[in-house]
């Protein structure tokens, strides 16, 4: 278990955005599938960055790829942004992935933090 894992949301004007900190393994997996489900249920993009992301070990990779579910149907809504987006973005099938942002494409007024 990662203990330095954290996601930060930020409830933006335009979109929420989900900012992942130091190492992700499978317990990390779990917490960002959790808080996927969680925040699909708003109405509005939700951008993943993963600028601060130390490290992604194989398990939590794997394991967020195998247990998507039905976040597979969200990418419409979803965008990952940061050094790295791609490893994340590339779990879900290559049919319907998520979108890729650069850095400045999520800028926005914070209305409040989690």
């Amino acid at each position: 278990m990662a203990t330095n894992f954290t996601i930060q949301a930020r409830h933006l004007v335009n979109q929420l955005r989900l900012e992942l900190a130091g190492d992700f393994d499978a317990s990390s997996a779990m917490q960002l599938l959790y808080r996927l489900r969680h925040h699909c249920a708003e109405d509005r993009p939700i951008v993943v960055d993963t600028g601060a992301l130390n490290r992604i070990e194989t398990l939590g990779l794997n394991l967020f790829r195998y247990c998507l579910g039905q976040l597979q149907h969200e990418v419409e809504r979803l965008f990952f942004t940061g050094k790295k987006a791609d490893l994340l973005r590339n779990a879900w099938p290559l049919s319907r992935r998520p979108g890729l942002l650069p850095p400045s494409a999520w800028t926005g007024e914070t209305m409040r933090s989690e």
